[in-house]
């Protein structure tokens, strides 16, 4: 359920929509002379050309009109939109699709056994609120590779800091077939399986 906001109300004209730091009525009144108007007009800039941005702590701004923070959003999109990019071409490289069987190895008893991928996780939490953004190996691979420019890398690990989403991989989830051999022990139904181990071949492998 939505939370219900209320619209501000100005404690100076008592109407809706405004706060008084915001009331045309106060900023007419400064313009036809009022020396209370004008004050408090002259007030509010001060206040605002002293506050501090908690993101670029910059002075004049506060975080939601940061410009550093826009153009640091669009770096962190530009990384982003990469990462995705290039899993889904892994995924459509090796076969990987709700329906696909795959043969899997258990790391505990080196075991075989076969699973049907079910489903493809591009997002997380716990009701799937967020964009699964790029793991940790996959930037450092990336910076290794000089993939972006250290303008681009540097904005986006600022706004990595601040961003909604979760630094995890693309994920697939796989059902045996047998009932049984999946999980570290092999004695599990289902299991969840992190892209990067289709990419590099381990644990996993597509048959169909």
């Amino acid at each position: 359920m939505a939370r219900y906001r209320r619209s501000p109300r100005c404690s100076w004209c008592y109407k809706e929509g405004h706060t008084k730091n915001h009331c045309p009525e106060i900023k007419q009144a400064a313009a036809e002379g009022d020396a209370w108007a004008i004050h408090k007009i002259e007030e509010q800039k001060a206040k605002v050309k002293n506050r501090q941005c908690s993101y670029c702590h910059e002075k004049g701004h506060n975080k939601r009109t940061c410009p550093k923070l826009k153009a640091d959003k669009t770096l962190y999109e530009q990384v982003v939109q990469t990462f995705h990019k290039e899993r889904q071409e892994a995924m459509s490289e090796k076969g990987i699709t709700v329906g696909s069987l795959i043969r899997w190895t258990n790391q505990s008893h080196s075991l075989e056994t076969l699973a049907m991928i079910t489903k493809i996780h591009t997002k997380t939490g716990n009701k799937d609120q967020y964009f699964r953004v790029p793991t940790w190996d996959w930037v450092n691979e990336a910076r290794v590779h000089c993939k972006f420019s250290e303008e681009v890398m540097m904005g986006y690990n600022r706004y990595n800091m601040v961003a909604p989403n979760v630094n995890d991989d693309i994920g697939v989830s796989i059902q045996s077939m047998s009932g049984t051999g999946l999980g570290y022990w092999g004695n599990d139904a289902t299991a969840h399986v992190e892209m990067a181990h289709f990419i590099r071949g381990t644990v996993v492998e597509v048959v169909s």
